[in-house]
């Protein structure tokens, strides 16, 4: 069977996932709105970000192929924040970073760590990766959705305007 470390470095890199949505998201808006080229500005800095940091640290012995995790997810940090402050800036709107970045971090922490959870005593009891995966995927989705629900992300009535069309 091969080497299994590669899950590690996976796993560190899924933490770059939230800023690369917020980067698609943000340069669809900008682009949309006519600024084509800003987000290909920022995209350039944050890659100038990543190449950098990835150089410096891969070739350190303390950090090495986690030295180019830290510069994707440091170059994909930059380009968010640059898209964000274009946007604020556009569209004139004052960001609330609790409603629209704490809170959802906050549900997703403990979403994760209930799926975590729930994977390892499933698996324990069933020695199936399958049915534990599934299980566990299927329940952090009842788990966010109720804690969405709980920490007002969405309302009762926003799910329901998305679930039946007029």
């Amino acid at each position: 069977m091969g080497d299994v470390a590669g899950h590690e470095i996976l796993k560190l890199l899924s933490l770059s996932i939230p800023l690369i949505i917020i980067t698609q998201t943000t340069t669809s808006l900008l682009q949309s709105c006519g600024r084509y080229m800003k987000p290909v500005y920022y995209l350039a800095i944050g890659c100038l970000f990543k190449v950098v940091i990835t150089y410096v640290l891969v070739s350190n012995s303390r950090f090495n192929i986690y030295g180019a995790i830290i510069g994707s997810i440091v170059g994909y940090a930059v380009t968010s924040i640059l898209n964000l402050k274009e946007v604020k800036k556009l569209l004139k709107v004052k960001i609330n970073l609790y409603e629209v970045v704490i809170k959802p971090l906050f549900v997703s922490l403990i979403m994760i760590i209930s799926v975590v959870f729930i994977y390892n005593n499933v698996y324990n009891y069933t020695q199936s990766n399958g049915i534990a995966c599934l299980i566990a995927i299927f329940l952090g989705v009842v788990i966010f959705g109720i804690l969405s629900i709980v920490f007002k992300i969405f309302t009762i009535e926003d799910i329901k305007g998305k679930l039946i069309k007029n």
